[in-house]
């Protein structure tokens, strides 16, 4: 069971970086390595909190979105307690206190990633134009 909450984590990383990529939204870092207020309103949906505005994306493409966000945090918090050790669950927790340290570099990645649809539109989600 371990592995499989793992393994589940671990592709639902790849399908958000995969969905974020193909919707032309970028990556996280993106404006520091490269290819080619980070703003998320949300409600609840029967009683689960749901991005009704992420990242550039279309409202017909958030549903997924949705979905991939909630099977990774699943999983990967499934698999915490599961793949953990008690004393190396600390690490878990400095991961967690990173927060903030992600939320300015999604900020700054919106910033950049605006700039660079008004530079290469056809690259990029057109709800970054707006």
């Amino acid at each position: 069971m371990r592995r499989l909450l793992a393994a589940g984590s671990a592709l639902g990383l790849f399908a958000h970086n995969a969905f974020e990529t193909r919707a032309g939204v970028g990556l996280v870092f993106e404006p520091f390595i490269g290819r080619r207020g980070a703003y998320a309103p949300w409600s609840l949906h029967r009683g689960l909190p749901m991005l009704d505005e992420a990242e550039g994306l279309s409202e017909a493409q958030l549903p997924a979105y949705n979905t991939v966000l909630w099977f990774w945090l699943v999983c990967s918090a499934l698999s915490l307690p599961a793949t953990n050790r008690p004393g190396t669950r600390r690490f878990a927790i400095a991961g967690l206190l990173n927060f903030p340290i992600l939320l300015t570099s999604a900020q700054h990645h919106f910033r950049w990633a605006r700039e660079q649809a008004e530079l290469d539109p056809e690259r990029w989600s057109p709800a970054l134009r707006e």
